[in-house]
């Protein structure tokens, strides 16, 4: 082999190497192997259900040079995301704003949003964490439905001594429609819940010893017409 090809031969490895570190240098430049804010995760702790709550998150620029936001997108129909700001200077903070939709949802949750900067190639990653529990409800106000122009809807008029079929349809067709006569329950758990309600739920006690309207006689037709179902 000559000089001249052995010389050639040994600058293609250098060639190679050169080109490795002038795309590991833009990769580097361009924010890729750097994280771009200071947070990657929130943690929301136990919410309830049933509502739409909204969480404002801090997010500082990690890098040295400002950072300019292109969009905030949040990966989930029940989140919605916005950003205060679409430039951050070096060391500041913008505050990114979550609404977040629990209606139907309970247990641990787990959604991303995604921050995508002029800064890297790939969006910034935000994992928002926590667990969805059952709604508390004050049986004290729920019975304000039994009195004045609620009661009109909550317990129809002239219930009277109405029982089963037509008593359901006066005070329990409006929240409940025709499911608790498509489903199966305990008849002891059905009757217990109609006379004294349900803990943690948006059901009060239609018992008359509960505040309610209903006698036992007719609660007994009610629990009797949904066990018949």
């Amino acid at each position: 082999m000559s000089y001249t090809s052995l010389k050639r031969s040994h600058r293609i490895p250098v060639l190679i190497l050169s080109g490795l570190l002038v795309l590991a240098a833009f990769r580097s430049a361009s924010g890729d192997d750097h994280p771009v804010f200071d947070r990657i995760e929130h943690q929301f702790g136990p919410i309830s259900e049933g509502r739409v709550h909204q969480f404002t998150i801090p997010l500082k620029n990690a890098l040295g040079r400002p950072l300019h936001i292109l969009s905030v997108e949040a990966t989930c129909v029940y989140m919605e995301a916005s950003i205060d700001r679409r430039t951050v200077a070096p060391g500041e903070t913008a505050m990114l704003t979550v609404l977040l939709d629990t209606d139907g949802n309970l247990g641990k949750l787990v959604k991303i949003v995604e921050i995508m900067t002029d800064s890297a190639s790939e969006p910034h990653i935000l994992t928002v964490r926590g667990t969805i529990v059952h709604r508390e409800y004050d049986h004290g106000q729920l019975r304000l439905m039994f009195t004045g122009v609620c009661a009109k809807c909550h317990v129809g008029t002239h219930i009277g001594t109405k029982k089963g079929q037509e008593l359901y349809d006066a005070v329990c067709y409006l929240c409940h429609k025709d499911s608790l006569l498509n489903s199966v329950h305990a008849p002891v758990a059905v009757r217990k819940a109609i006379a004294f309600g349900v803990p943690g739920a948006s059901m009060p006690g239609f018992a008359e010893s509960s505040g309610g309207p209903l006698t036992m006689p007719q609660i007994d037709s009610l629990a009797g017409l949904i066990r018949s179902h």
